[in-house]
């Protein structure tokens, strides 16, 4: 083959694209990122029922125990019940911050 008919081959033949290459390109993109996104829901969840299995538990355990000399009990009863409140509370605050935050910058990035 010389560079005549290779350069005429070359005239004839040309590269394109359809019309909705870039659309259709676009959207398995969009598909792709929409599958991989991480679901925190699911965790939100499991960490709900973990927490309402162990309180459940614990109410459980103090209304079983019928004798007051019970050390775990009178432990239990001796901590000041403000203060672990807020500790608690406060720290739900923060877990639930946190994974709202981390659901927004998987949202921003994707």
């Amino acid at each position: 083959m010389n560079e005549e008919q290779l350069k005429k081959i070359m005239k004839k033949s040309s590269v394109e694209t359809s019309k909705g290459f870039i659309n259709d390109l676009m959207t398995s993109i969009e598909a792709n990122h929409e599958t991989q996104k991480t679901s925190y829901k699911r965790l939100i969840w499991l960490v709900s029922l973990i927490s309402l299995v162990t309180i459940s538990g614990l109410i459980l355990l103090f209304m079983e125990s019928n004798t007051v000399e019970n050390t775990y009990l009178k432990f239990i009863s001796d901590i000041p019940k403000m203060p672990i409140l807020v500790i608690v509370t406060l720290s739900l605050l923060f877990g639930i911050n946190y994974l709202i935050r981390l659901n927004e910058e998987n949202s921003i990035t994707a």
